[in-house]
């Protein structure tokens, strides 16, 4: 799940070479993404899990709650990860107006590490305790959720803050921490990227929104999924890198408890500050509270904030059919950043994949595929949905050529 690192570079630093500056650069050509598909021994974890919760019975009435959980937070980060890439949505939000290099997309394809060890973490200690057992499970009511969310910010939070104080010591941050802030544009997934030891230690912190429930006789199967969306939810808002949380959200008390986007993309960019995990009120008490904290806040969400300016458009169409699904940011902003190749999954899924690239023609225009800043003109590439193959039909060219004539006439309005 990733090893610590040093810390992050500027932002500048950070600015990805495109590709015609990649010999320059000294770096070797990305490999195709057909080459990538290949299932990571990490989801074996998942089996394992299963295996035990079989062969021991711990965690059996469980395992129902953690396999919804589980699917309903890929759901989400998946669903940020969309709406991060979806230039209309989230562009005018935009915090930094950078992308991440490619080598942080790579890096963080550990980001479910978590999500894989939650459940395994669940079953020992179901073996483990007899916390968890089922004599001791309640029914989900408004006393169970209440407990829940009050262990979350009387216990989980005030650890949280220490502990992540600590990681940003010199010792800590060189072995583990450095893993995380390296990311300085981040992505929606970037807040679960950590080492391992890292990760088991958050596990040991959040664990405390079940346990101290289920020590006061209020834990329930319901609070599974609903506390890890409702996590997933708030940690994908700090790391999306587009303001999620409106201006009435840090009004009066509520700037103490309710942390905002920009709040947090600070911390990735000062470091020193902003320590908090969703509840500001522990930077504040402590003083790691940034003072440009709700200026910042103020300035992306303003309606008047100036437009970023495209001087070049660059209108490209797909490559092949499985690429208007698997290289396109909304999917995989990883896959975007390696050589497109068909491999054996897109053949599998070639019949689904032709589905799509025709509902796509028929309903889309060109989209913003990505922005970015090349010898100081701003640039953007803009992908009109249709496939290389549609244009060998001629029947279908009247169609693509006006499709094309809306793309340019955008273009121009852009």
């Amino acid at each position: 799940m990733g090893r610590g690192g040093q810390r992050p570079p500027s932002l500048r630093q950070l600015q990805s070479p495109l590709v015609g500056d990649v010999a320059k650069a000294g770096l070797a050509p990305p490999e195709p993404a057909a080459e990538r598909w290949v299932l990571d021994p990490k989801y074996a974890i998942y089996a394992f899990t299963y295996l035990l919760s079989l062969a021991t019975g711990a965690g059996a009435h469980l395992v129902p709650a953690l396999a919804q959980a589980t699917l309903l937070r890929y759901l989400v980060n998946h669903a940020f990860v969309a709406l991060s890439k979806w230039d209309a949505f989230a562009e005018p939000r935009r915090i930094h107006r950078k992308n991440p290099p490619a080598q942080q997309l790579e890096r963080e394809l550990d980001w479910d590490g978590p999500v894989i060890l939650s459940p395994l973490a669940f079953v020992l200690v179901d073996l483990l305790t007899p916390w968890l057992r089922p004599d001791r499970v309640g029914p989900c009511d408004a006393r169970s959720v209440a407990a829940l969310f009050a262990a979350h910010y009387a216990c989980v939070e005030p650890v949280y803050y220490a502990f992540h104080v600590w990681l940003h010591g010199d010792w800590a941050y060189r072995r583990s921490h450095g893993h995380h802030h390296a990311s300085v544009v981040t992505e929606a997934v970037s807040g679960t990227s950590h080492p391992l030891a890292e990760s088991v230690a958050y596990l040991a912190n959040f664990s405390l929104a079940f346990l101290v429930p289920a020590w006061c006789g209020r834990f329930s199967l319901g609070q599974i999924p609903l506390y890890f969306v409702w996590f997933d939810v708030m940690n994908c808002a700090g790391h999306c890198n587009f303001e999620c949380f409106p201006r009435w959200a840090q009004w009066g008390p509520l700037k103490y408890y309710v942390y905002t986007s920009c709040y947090h993309s600070l911390h990735h960019s000062k470091y020193k500050y902003n320590y908090c995990l969703f509840c500001p009120i522990w930077d504040h008490l402590c003083g790691t509270a940034h003072p440009t904290s709700q200026a910042l806040h103020r300035e992306v969400t303003d309606r008047a904030r100036a437009r970023r300016p495209t001087d070049v458009v660059f209108l490209a169409h797909g490559h092949d059919v499985p690429s208007m699904v698997t290289h396109v940011p909304f999917v995989s902003p990883f896959l975007c950043s390696v050589t497109h190749a068909t491999g054996w999954v897109a053949t599998l899924l070639w019949p689904l994949c032709y589905v799509w690239a025709r509902l796509a023609q028929l309903l889309l225009p060109a989209t913003v595929m990505q922005r970015y800043q090349y010898r100081g003109t701003q640039a953007a590439t803009w992908c009109l949905p249709v496939a290389a193959r549609f244009y060998l039909n001629k029947g279908e060219r009247p169609a693509i050529q006006r499709k094309l004539e809306a793309a340019v006439d955008a273009a121009e309005r852009a």
